[in-house]
């Protein structure tokens, strides 16, 4: 495990490292919830996550003391049980912010790449089994409190032909975050040495840890994983009409007017093959210079496929019923 760097984001200090995970999670520190109060007075309304001490662990040549102290990250809204409205009816729910560690964010994605494994798939993977994902090497970035955390890694294990190149391997990218700034984020791509990172979806539940269900994480990057596994998205292809009102919808100006010319330099049908799409796309978020910057140019992309794939899951299903429908005619 080496500490291979250093940065500021969002006016604070990071901290780069890189090992094997199961090195890089004693970096990883634990916290806690407590009432917000001064002396005998509590705020009903509030709590305030706090940082635990990382204890004795080697850290580094130089120690720092502050990483032995108990550290104030976050005043939150505080657990209770309130009303939200869903299609105009109330409905009882528990409110507030529900924490989630990173080591849990981190090891609930391990898991679920270690059952997948074990898998038996048909399509354009290869994939061997996964005994030990914590051996796999990684790249971690923390904030100087460790509240916000990035864990980058690649699992030689899943491999992909999707041409006659070498062949893909899949990349995870870990996010989460104490101070509700990046709560809980997975990112899937594909990485080849050389060329761009095809992104993919995983889960993405940004400023929102308390909407986070039981199991969520694992079924849909199971999901994901699978349907990258199966491979139908390298010959499936959108309308351009469609994905350029689709692009409208989303994103800023700027997103706009560096998207839809890709589009528009499409000719010879009137639809868009989207592993074709997906790699031009990865030339942009590649051609982004600072890395958070990137990651939010990611996060533009994978909702843009999102709603790509909710037209094409409309389509199928339209011509799933006018299929019954022609039969029972005949």
């Amino acid at each position: 495990m080496n500490q291979t760097g250093e940065k500021t984001w969002d006016g604070r200090e990071w901290e780069i490292w890189s090992g094997s995970i199961g090195e890089l999670r004693q970096l990883i520190p634990t916290f806690t919830i407590h009432d917000f109060r001064m002396g005998p007075g509590i705020n009903k309304y509030k709590s305030v996550i706090v940082r635990e001490p990382y204890g004795s662990v080697d850290i580094g040549a130089s120690v720092d003391p502050v990483k032995g102290m108990r550290i104030p990250i976050e005043v939150v809204r505080k657990r209770h049980e309130g009303v939200v409205w869903e299609d105009f009816t109330p409905k009882n729910v528990l409110l507030g912010y529900d924490l989630v560690q990173h080591y849990e964010l981190l090891d609930r994605v391990l898991d679920t790449l270690k059952a997948f494994s074990k898998k038996e798939v048909e399509g354009i993977i290869r994939m061997t089994r996964l005994p030990k994902p914590e051996s796999l090497g990684a790249t971690l970035e923390i904030s100087i409190y460790g509240a916000r955390m990035r864990l980058e890694f690649l699992v030689p294990n899943f491999k992909y032909d999707v041409d006659d190149e070498a062949p893909y391997v899949l990349k995870v990218v870990c996010r989460n975050s104490m101070d509700k700034r990046i709560a809980v984020e997975v990112n899937l791509s594909l990485y080849r040495e050389g060329s761009y990172d095809i992104p993919f979806r995983g889960f993405y539940s940004r400023h929102n840890p308390e909407e986070l269900k039981d199991g969520e994480i694992e079924s849909r990057l199971c999901e994901e994983l699978m349907k990258i596994a199966k491979g139908d998205w390298i010959n499936a292809t959108a309308e351009k009409e469609t994905i350029i009102e689709l692009i409208m919808k989303t994103g800023s100006e700027k997103w706009r007017t560096e998207i839809i010319p890709i589009i528009d330099r499409a000719t010879g049908s009137d639809r868009i093959n989207l592993y074709w799409f997906r790699q031009k796309l990865a030339e942009l978020i590649a051609d982004v210079s600072k890395l958070e910057m990137r990651d939010q140019q990611m996060i533009r992309v994978l909702n843009l496929f999102y709603e790509i794939d909710k037209v094409l899951a409309k389509e199928a299903q339209e011509e799933v019923e006018q299929a019954e429908q022609e039969i029972f005619n005949m």
